[in-house]
């Protein structure tokens, strides 16, 4: 539910930092079977909710695309045990955040030819500050450093050792507020009028 909250028209953006690190910390010692439980769980949740204006056209076309999509999240929790490494929390970070990239990523192929709706990166567009980085490097850049910054805070959670938490919670800060740095682009050309 709080990953729903986090898109129009609720807009609550910082809600999906929030919801992956749950997922995350669900995730922290599962199996493959396990994680892909997890995650079809969490997807049928926040895609239920998220697409809940499909409704519109049918429970069928709703519950179809809730389905696939919310196996995308089933397919993170199942390979993020694969990915993990006992005792390297930036790694875990970094291959939790690339992970959820690339997922979100292929689900632009499939289903249906794509299907990107409910992206973390789209869940920005309401934040001034990390929406900057779109310029730069597009929604899934932007999907990259939500993922990261709330993995880096799971990790610093169970981290061992004040160094290890502190860098995690740094490196999270430069990934959430870093982009402030990166300017808005202009538009440069001649206004033009357009008709529907």
């Amino acid at each position: 539910m709080l990953s729903s909250l986090a898109f129009p028209p609720v807009a609550a953006w910082p809600l999906a930092f929030v919801a992956p690190a749950l997922l995350l910390i669900g995730l922290r010692n599962a199996t493959p079977a396990r994680g892909f439980a997890l995650g079809l769980v969490y997807g049928l949740d926040g895609f239920g909710l998220t697409l809940s204006w499909l409704q519109l056209f049918g429970t069928l076309a709703w519950s179809a695309l809730t389905v696939l999509t919310a196996a995308s999240v089933a397919l993170f929790g199942a390979c993020l045990p694969l990915v993990r490494r006992s005792g390297h929390p930036m790694l875990n970070a970094l291959g939790a955040a690339a992970l959820w990239t690339s997922i979100d990523w292929l689900r632009g192929f499939w289903p249906l030819g794509g299907f990107t709706w409910g992206s973390l990166g789209a869940s920005q567009v309401a934040n001034p500050v990390t929406v900057r980085l779109a310029v730069l490097a597009g929604v899934f850049g932007v999907t990259f450093a939500v993922a990261f910054a709330a993995a880096l805070v799971v990790e610093a959670a169970g981290a061992e050792g004040t160094p290890t938490r502190l860098t995690a919670i740094g490196l999270a800060a430069v990934a959430t507020l870093g982009p402030a740095a990166i300017p808005f682009a202009e538009a440069s050309g001649r206004q033009i009028d357009v008709a529907a």
